[in-house]
């Protein structure tokens, strides 16, 4: 019996953003508005700065806030790009319309879904979500927007989409952090900002007989980037390279440095980190550090070489990661 082979038809869609917002963020009882132009798109108000000498937490400051948004487009020419993914005898201002909606991901919870005329953009149009309370958000509001169908279409073209509702095209996503994002090492790795002047990264560690817990330090000019690498595939790339290099420096002073101390709280999340990408148990690493230096030495010889394959397939895996960049940035292209 032969193998019948069938091919995947995908619906054709618009892989590029087509419109950008204008943000507007207001406050209930408040007299202080933040604006935020079209390229915004990590926006930071955890801390409200009331004038050169007060900075007031935002929770402290207000229970809730309003968001406008203002949708220009992107190119002249959107318009003919909707027309190519629609059929032919339909007119796009009758059949596309433009979804916005927030939602907050730690708490799941969905704000209001607004539809939006074609029409409308590019009219200086405000599209006001009002009274978002605060405490139904943690950490940060995503605000998500795409084009659909608003009619459906009887057709036996299998390449379009004709069911209502059919996503068409994406936009890019917007961010807004309304608490302080944790570092981008968490509780194992010391990483954080630092004025370097003309260098994007530093890795500190004093190998001069006397070594200490290692730094990864980056340019401060870069924080809100590095906090929100989860956002920007380039701060992805350079820290999975980056931490190759650091997690066998923090190696090298867990083994060989006598500042390591197994009963400091601080010390034994690196530790724990360690184990957890060379993926061996804690009591197992631990009778290595009972052995005399030489032997440790050597151990941390050994081990080096499968922390920088096993840092690869653990957890994150760098080849498919690595995959997926270069796929996005040749759609882009």
């Amino acid at each position: 019996m032969t193998a019948q082979k069938f091919k995947i038809k995908t619906i054709e869609s618009i892989d590029f953003p087509l419109v950008e917002f204008k943000k507007i963020i207001s406050f209930q009882d408040k007299d202080y508005d933040i604006e935020k132009g079209l390229n915004d798109q990590v926006i930071d108000i955890h801390n409200i700065e009331i004038n050169e000498s007060t900075v007031l937490p935002l929770r402290q400051y207000s229970k809730s806030m309003n968001l406008k948004l203002i949708p220009e487009w992107v190119e002249n020419n959107a318009i003919q790009e909707l027309k190519k993914v629609i059929f032919d005898n339909e007119i796009v201002e009758e059949t596309v319309v433009l979804n916005i909606y927030l939602l907050c991901p730690d708490t799941k919870k969905i704000f209001d879904l607004k539809k939006i005329s074609i029409q409308e953009i590019n009219q200086n149009k405000q599209i006001n979500f009002d009274e978002i309370k605060l405490d139904e958000i943690e950490e940060k509001l995503i605000i998500q927007s795409n084009f659909t169908r608003n009619i459906g279409y009887s057709s036996n073209h299998t390449l379009k989409a004709d069911k209502k509702s059919s996503i068409i095209a994406t936009n890019r996503e917007i961010r807004i952090y309304t608490d302080e994002v944790d570092a981008p090492g968490g509780d194992y790795l010391d990483i954080g900002p630092y004025e370097l002047e003309n260098l994007l990264f530093k890795v500190e560690g004093g190998f001069n007989g006397n070594l200490k817990r290692p730094k990864f330090l980056y340019h401060k000019a870069f924080d809100k980037y590095f906090k929100s690498g989860d956002y920007y595939k380039s701060v992805q790339l350079f820290l999975l390279m980056g931490l190759v290099i650091f997690s066998d420096y923090n190696l090298k002073w867990i083994l060989l440095s006598e500042e390591f101390d197994q009963n400091n709280s601080e010390h034994m999340p690196v530790l724990e980190f360690i184990c957890k990408v060379l993926n061996i148990k804690k009591a197992e690493f631990m009778e290595i550090l009972e052995l005399d230096q030489n032997e440790k030495l050597s151990k941390y010889l050994e081990i080096t070489h499968t922390l920088q394959e096993k840092i690869q397939v653990n957890e994150i895996n760098y080849k498919s990661f690595f995959q997926k960049l270069i796929k996005s940035e040749l759609k882009d292209n």
